[in-house]
This record gives structure tokens, C-alpha cells and sequence, in this order.
């Protein structure tokens, strides 16, 4: 989608499955967008056929939440490939609320073992020369009335 909306820039996939980086791909040939793909666990050390290649915009849709004792290593991976812009779709329990579905939605989190404690992360790479969160809200939407997506978006400093 990006990259037929966006064709002049340039579009890395990453995933952890081999077998749908090879379904993007034949998906990117048969639409004639070029994006390319490769298989990488995110929350690893990135491979080091990656590491040269950079973005302007790095981003992750509900992938983090399904990471909760690992998201740092891909937050990491994310500030190393990205030059100036890194965006985060995902349900993040610190942005929610402080009523009844907020502590509902929390307590959801602990039993599904899901993302918890990515906004002290990113609070303290703010802290940092490195990065300043531009914004974080809650999107007000989810596709579970329990796992509101929210946006974050970080910008380098230079």
C-alpha cells in the first residue's frame, strides 16, 4: 500500500516467516511495485546484509505487542536503520486510560502476556541526545474493544 501510494521511495519488508517473505514478494512482482523483502527475526541482532541499508521512516504495525520480553532488541534494530522517523502502531497500555476499560484492557495484557513498558523505553532514548518523541496517542480505534492501537512517533536529532 505504502509503495503505490508512495512510489519514488524506496520499501524494505521484514519478517520473521520465510515463507511470507516469499508470498510479499511474488505479491510485490505480480502488482509491479518494488519493494524488497527479507527474512529477520526483528528482535535479533539485525543480519549483517542489513545493516548498511537505512530508512528515512521505520515503522511496526501491532507486530511489537507480540513481543513482550524482546520488543527492546527491535526497538533497537528500529533506531539503528532509521535515519529520522520511527512510528509505532501498536496497542501501548501506558497511553490508555485510567478508568474501567483502561484496567480491564491492562489486566487483558498480563493474561495474554502481551507488550507492556515501551513508553519508559522510548521516554528514556528522549532523555537521550538521539531521539524526541514527537507525539504519543491513543488512535481511539481497535479491532478488539480491548487492545486499543495507539501512535507513537519519534524523530532523530541531528
Amino acid at each position: 500500500y505504502l509503495k503505490h501510494q508512495f512510489p519514488q521511495i524506496r520499501c524494505i519488508g521484514l519478517e520473521v516467516s520465510p515463507v511470507s517473505v516469499e508470498l510479499s514478494r511474488r505479491l510485490a512482482s505480480k502488482f509491479g511495485l518494488e519493494v524488497d523483502f527479507y527474512p529477520c527475526n526483528v528482535c535479533a541482532p539485525l543480519p549483517a546484509d542489513l545493516k548498511p541499508q537505512r530508512a528515512e521512516l521505520v515503522f511496526s504495525c501491532f507486530a511489537l505487542e507480540m513481543m513482550p520480553r524482546i520488543f527492546r532488541q527491535g526497538l533497537h534494530n528500529m533506531g539503528q536503520l532509521s535515519t529520522g522517523h520511527i512510528v509505532l502502531i501498536e496497542p501501548i497500555p501506558e497511553l490508555w486510560p485510567w478508568n474501567l476499560r483502561g484496567w480491564i484492557s491492562r489486566l487483558r495484557v498480563l493474561a495474554l502476556d502481551r507488550l507492556r513498558g515501551a513508553m519508559p523505553v522510548l521516554k528514556s532514548w528522549a532523555g537521550s541526545s538521539s531521539w524526541s518523541i514527537e507525539s504519543a496517542v491513543r488512535l481511539k480505534t481497535a479491532h478488539h474493544p480491548l487492545n486499543e492501537g495507539c501512535e507513537v512517533h519519534l524523530t532523530r536529532r541531528h
